[in-house]
């Protein structure tokens, strides 16, 4: 089995709300554990999703299919599906972070992310996928903190 990591963007639409992400995050959690996926997801305030996948090539392709469907994303546009030797978010269903996410917090295979200081420190590593995420994250700090 090749391990493959997705990392995309997309524009939120219409603009997300806090309904709009719990239902994303609920979908997620399952269809990440049905399919054996991991990854984060960000939701910066200007509507932009920036989503790590990890799993399987096809079925990563079909999740690229899904998501390129779904009404809540416009413009995804892939900026990098490389081959990796292991997982970076071995044991994220789904890591999130997005304004306004209390009652998210307590969903099973979520990762609290809620602090500048907690997505700093998950971006360490030094691979392709944290080094972009490790950028936006320092890009959006002051908003990230709010």
């Amino acid at each position: 089995m090749s391990l493959r990591q997705i990392l995309y963007t997309s524009q939120s639409a219409p603009p997300m709300t806090e309904v709009g992400c719990r239902d994303i995050l609920a979908k997620s959690h399952e269809n990440n554990r049905r399919d054996g996926i991991t990854g984060l997801l960000v939701l910066l305030p200007n509507g932009t999703f920036v989503q790590i996948l990890e799993g399987e090539r096809s079925v990563l392709q079909s999740t690229m299919q899904r998501i390129e469907r779904d009404p809540r994303h416009n413009n995804v546009g892939v900026i990098f599906d490389i081959e990796v030797p292991q997982r970076s978010f071995a044991d994220w269903e789904m890591g999130f972070r997005a304004p306004g996410e209390d009652e998210v917090a307590d969903m099973a295979g979520h990762r609290n992310t809620a602090s500048a200081g907690d997505l700093r420190a998950l971006f360490d590593c030094n691979s392709p996928a944290h080094a972009v995420m490790r950028t936006i994250c320092n890009a959006n700090l002051s908003k990230l903190s709010a």
